[in-house]
């Protein structure tokens, strides 16, 4: 049997790195923000999990791109990331819009979809959305380097 190889210490860094991410998310909650562990804890957890997780991704792929003899399909690569953002972006809008609407917040509507630029390559929709675009622009940029150095061959 053909195991792949495991890194331990990015599996261990990766399991405190979605604790970090449960534990940002659970700050706005009625249990947040309680003394020592929302300001010493929570900010090392704000600025540790996501650009672990981006850095670990790029770390991956270019170990891959390098030591692979086959071509690399970006388009294959930019669908997997580009259909769950485009999904959630949706969602977002979509719920965030009908709250407005049941409040009777109009106001906030026209400021939820004044920006489409933001929504579609920053996150806009909703913060929890920004670091996919940051993906996306990280995996070209890793790509196109690679590619101009000559290291690999991109599919067609």
């Amino acid at each position: 049997m053909n195991r792949k190889r495991r890194l331990v210490g990015i599996d261990l860094l990766k399991g405190v790195a979605a604790y970090a991410v449960v534990f940002i998310h659970s700050l706005g909650g009625p249990f947040g923000n309680t003394g020592f562990w929302a300001e010493k804890i929570g900010l090392f957890f704000t600025g540790f999990a996501v650009p672990f997780f981006l850095a670990t991704s790029f770390y991956l792929m270019a170990q891959k791109l390098y030591c692979s003899n086959s071509p690399y399909s970006l388009k294959s690569r930019l669908k997997n990331i580009l259909t769950p953002y485009l999904i959630w972006t949706l969602i977002y809008l979509l719920f965030r819009t009908i709250k407005c609407l049941v409040i009777g917040d109009y106001q906030k509507i026209s400021l939820l979809f004044s920006d489409p630029i933001s929504i579609l390559f920053f996150g806009g929709a909703a913060v929890q959305l920004y670091f996919i675009p940051l993906l996306m622009t990280g995996t070209i940029a890793i790509l196109i380097d690679l590619q101009t150095c000559g290291m690999f061959v991109l599919k067609q």
